[in-house]
């Protein structure tokens, strides 16, 4: 006990020590939760209704780079999934948001506080997947080599899993 206490000053004191300095780190780095709401539209004329909403968990990290005092670089890298039956049909969707935002930042650090003014541009990237299954019917074609167990041509009657994606 008396040991983890004392561990415990110590890194209070090297944090205040740490912080009492003038000049600041060269690099920052932030991890963070991250959440996202995201609805889905029927967007068919006829049907145009509000099918549902769901929510995709995941995380985000940012690394800075501080050049001088004031003016750093920031570069902001993110994703979210869904694993679930998101519209409440019987196929489950994996989905996937992927977010990287890269820009400047101009900070006026004082004693206490750093408020900052930043400017990021970037892009995401959504993918949707689905694992399918099928057999395959007398009607399928044989190649003329077929080999058992082939996965390229498998033949009549053969339970076939494949995953099918979207972005």
């Amino acid at each position: 006990m008396k040991r983890t206490i004392t561990l415990i000053v110590g890194a209070l004191l090297f944090a205040l020590v740490a912080t009492a300095t003038d000049e600041g780190s060269k690099y920052e780095v932030f991890l963070g939760y991250t959440t996202l709401r995201t609805d889905v539209q029927n967007n068919n004329p006829i049907l145009n209704q509000h099918v549902g909403d769901f929510f995709m968990h995941g995380g985000s990290g940012q690394f800075i780079y501080n050049f001088n005092k004031w003016f750093s670089g920031v570069a902001d890298l993110g994703a979210v999934h869904a694993d679930a039956d998101v519209l409440h049909l019987t196929n489950r969707v994996d989905d996937r948001t992927t977010s990287f935002l890269f820009g400047p930042r101009i900070s006026h650090r004082t004693s206490r506080w750093t408020p900052y003014f930043q400017v990021l541009f970037g892009g995401a990237e959504r993918s949707l997947s689905q694992q399918v299954s099928a057999v395959t019917d007398s009607s399928t074609p044989l190649p003329p080599v077929v080999t058992p167990h082939d996965p390229l041509f498998p033949g009549p009657g053969v339970d076939i899993t494949a995953r099918v994606s979207a972005s």
